[in-house]
Formats: structure tokens, C-alpha cells, sequence
């Protein structure tokens, strides 16, 4: 996402970082089954759009004390690691199961045109590839 924004806003690309970063954060990852700030903070992260829902349609809640809500807290955040642990691994399964079954090896000949994976790269932004080339 980040290497999108890079070539999308040329030299504008920092104004977009931080919605980019929001973006990052928020989204559940396939792997995981969470949201990164879901995982780090045991919660997702109150958004405007979420904000605005709990406004609108959320009654509000009662308040609980410090005490009950960091149990709640720390409760939350060792479910969500053991989940994202059990994720990780069944995911990790499944694209295992995935690329046995579906890769193919290739072979080449002289004088074919290839992408060539750029070993060196001025930047982590950079193109991956370079060519085609012989």
C-alpha cells in the first residue's frame, strides 16, 4: 500500500501518509483474522465513521470502573493473540496447500525475454523488476 502510494502521489506523498497509515492500522489482516491496532491495543481504533455510528445508533453504554476495564482489556488482547496465533497457522496451511499445488516449474531458454528481480534498489519503494531483458 505504502509502494501504491509512493507511485500514485510522486512527490506529494507524504500529505496522504497519514490516512495511509490510519488505512493500515485498521484494516483486518487476512493472516491474522485482526486489525494490527486490534493486536496491539486489544481494541480496534475508533475511527470518525465508527464515531459517528456509536453517535447514531449506540445507545451509551454504562461506564465500568478502571479496574474491571483493564481485566476486560488485558482478557481481550490474550484471546485476540491466541486467535491471531490460530489464524496465522491455518493460514500459513492453506498457502502452503496452495503453492504445492499450484507452482510450476519453469525453464528458460537463451535468447528469452525475462523480468529480472532487482537486487539492488536505490530504495524499499523502488520497482521490484526491471525489463524485459535477454
Amino acid at each position: 500500500m505504502l509502494k501504491v502510494l509512493c507511485l500514485e502521489s510522486g512527490q506529494d506523498w507524504e500529505k496522504n501518509l497519514p490516512a495511509t497509515l490510519l488505512a493500515l492500522r485498521t484494516i483486518t489482516h487476512d493472516s491474522t483474522g485482526f486489525s494490527p491496532a486490534e493486536l496491539v491495543h486489544g481494541k480496534n481504533l475508533r475511527t470518525p465513521e465508527v464515531l459517528l455510528y456509536e453517535h447514531w445508533v449506540r445507545l451509551q453504554e454504562e461506564e465500568s470502573t478502571v479496574t474491571e476495564y483493564i481485566f476486560d482489556l488485558i482478557n481481550r488482547m490474550r484471546h485476540c493473540q491466541e486467535l491471531a496465533v490460530t489464524t496465522m497457522t491455518e493460514t500459513r496451511d492453506k498457502r502452503k496447500t496452495w503453492y504445492d499445488k499450484n507452482a510450476v516449474k519453469r525453464e528458460f531458454r537463451v535468447g528469452e525475454l525475462v523480468l529480472v528481480l532487482a537486487t539492488s534498489k536505490p530504495n524499499k519503494m523502488a520497482v521490484q523488476w526491471t525489463g524485459p531483458g535477454v
